[in-house]
């Protein structure tokens, strides 16, 4: 086991039991301001289980709701949203009810990473992440795509 494979295997179990916990508690309180303008709260039931989850997730504004995005080997939530399904996000301190698919579209998905990509490089001047490295990255994502009712 390669020494990255050892960290991940470490670090899922702290960012579950300890990170998403802190995390939800900051966006359902008086503090969600902090963290609630890239960071939304998804709350769904399981398709098989029909047990409630909550989970912290990355998002982006898109012209047709939200952008989540996640690593599709490190995750699994995103799978219930392999078609359309109803769910509720926190999203700047309101809940929102709301319908996520996965967007399975390549194309789709390299354009996102390609937009939030520019993103950062304002700040570092165009040295992150080397075009080359943006279709591996996308291939590594999952991205869903969340239309507010």
């Amino acid at each position: 086991m390669s020494l990255t494979e050892r960290f991940a295997a470490l670090a899922r179990p702290i960012e579950d039991r300890v990170a998403n916990p802190l995390v939800e508690r900051a966006l359902t309180s008086p503090l969600h301001p902090l963290l609630s303008w890239h960071v939304v709260l998804l709350d769904y039931a399981g398709r098989r289980s029909g047990r409630r989850y909550r989970t912290p997730v990355l998002y982006w504004p898109d012209t047709s709701g939200l952008v989540l995005v996640t690593p599709r080997e490190e995750t699994v939530w995103w799978t219930n949203f392999r078609t359309p399904y109803g769910c509720r996000v926190r999203l700047r301190g309101t809940w929102r009810d709301a319908t996520a698919v996965v967007d399975d579209d390549p194309a789709a998905v390299r354009a996102h990473v390609a937009r939030v990509a520019r993103l950062p490089r304002r700040l570092t001047r165009g040295r992150w992440p080397p075009d080359d490295a943006l279709d591996s990255l996308a291939d590594e994502l999952a991205l869903v795509r969340v239309s507010l009712d």
